[in-house]
């Protein structure tokens, strides 16, 4: 799997760099040379634009492949730039740019978007319906004029995180179930982060030999795949709310993208982590950092991930954890990077956007076989 992409804010000085984006995609679809010189000065970004306007900045690893600009024009937001590179075009992350365009007006503000002829289909389909016409100049074509409304995109291709601080482990366990089962296909994709109070989860197919001690910390069985597992304060708990369906993942597809979000976040700090075929996971050097667990009913999806940043790892010793009798398990201070759930949290959440922006390949019958709890 790529590596994925990243979004940060546009630095002064990029101008150019991105003027250079503008103009490669543009001619990527093919217009006549003329048209190109034409446009020349409307595709190439200034300086003071740069510093008057919002834009965000896409990467991959250290190269710069993509960007969005909105400017406010008489009191309206208009998308002004939303450009990737050629060699990253059909990889999800034009609704990526589009998406983190949306997210930052706000859901009560639209956005304006006068595109390219051929690329109205793909505004469409994230929501934008096409209000009117404007001529373009100099070259005398009509260009359809589309406004985008937050709540359709938000559905469709963003997943919106939230940070819940916390929480006590079943009633956010009950909360997962009922917002899965009465979910439609306008509800929107969420991301809850949070700590839990120590507990024990064993998971439906959960053998009760792999649970070693029996202490005061309680002992939950639930609904995800898996076998028994721990969470306490200093771990970052990571919970999928999912139309899997909507989003083209099949499980084992959208079990790896969840890995590579927290490999892609480690590496960012300095840790080569990978995961396994045959043991679901993050690990370095054979220790495990992350687990996963996901329950899968009729193509929506929910529990998710735990990685492990600073907490008391002694609880792991009661048990064979994930079902691996004698497997290590570590956490992000091992390697003294002193970090919390907290602060990782908004990390964590941009690495799952990024990846998971990326529209999937499953087909319906991916899902025939989805109420059986995924394996972690």
């Amino acid at each position: 799997m790529s590596a994925g992409f990243s979004l940060r804010p546009a630095r002064p000085g990029e101008a150019a760099a991105l003027s250079a984006i503008a103009h490669a995609a543009k001619a990527h679809w093919g217009y006549p040379a003329e048209w190109l010189a034409l446009w020349h000065d409307g595709l190439t970004v200034t300086e003071p634009e740069l510093a008057a306007n919002w834009a965000v900045v896409a990467e991959r690893g250290s190269d710069t492949v993509g960007f969005a600009m909105v400017e406010r024009v008489d009191g309206l937001a208009e998308l002004i730039h939303c450009w990737v590179l050629p060699g990253t075009m059909g990889q999800g992350l034009g609704r990526q740019l589009l998406a983190a365009a949306r997210q930052h007006l706000g859901r009560s503000e639209p956005l304006l978007i006068a595109a390219e002829p051929k690329a109205e289909a793909f505004y469409h389909r994230f929501g934008a319906r096409t209000i009117g016409m404007l001529p373009s100049q100099p070259e005398g074509r009509q260009l359809p004029l589309m406004l985008l409304q937050d709540e359709i995109m938000l559905a469709g291709s963003t997943v919106a995180s939230r940070w819940l601080g916390v929480q006590e482990y079943i009633p956010t366990w009950r909360a997962m179930q009922t917002m899965t089962s009465h979910r439609n296909g306008n509800t929107s994709d969420e991301l809850w982060l949070l700590e839990h109070p120590p507990v024990f989860t064993q998971g439906q197919a959960g053998k009760p030999e792999h649970v070693l001690q029996r202490s005061n910390i309680p002992i939950v069985p639930i609904d995800r795949g898996g076998q028994v597992t721990y969470h306490g304060p200093g771990q970052l708990i990571g919970y999928l709310l999912m139309d899997l369906g909507r989003r083209k993942l099949g499980v084992r597809e959208m079990v790896r993208r969840i890995e590579q979000s927290i490999i892609d976040l480690l590496a960012d700090h300095g840790i080569r982590a990978y995961g396994k075929e045959d043991a679901p996971g993050v690990y370095v050097d054979e220790a495990k950092i992350a687990s996963l667990g996901l329950r899968i009913r009729d193509g929506k999806c929910y529990h998710g991930l735990a990685l492990n940043v600073d907490m008391d790892l002694s609880p792991f010793s009661q048990i064979n954890p994930c079902g691996y009798a004698g497997l290590r398990v570590i956490q992000l201070a091992d390697f003294g990077i002193r970090e919390t759930p907290a602060s990782l949290a908004p990390q964590l959440a941009a690495k799952i956007n990024a990846l998971l922006g990326q529209e999937g390949t499953a087909s319906p019958a991916d899902y025939a076989l989805s109420a059986k709890p995924a394996a972690s």
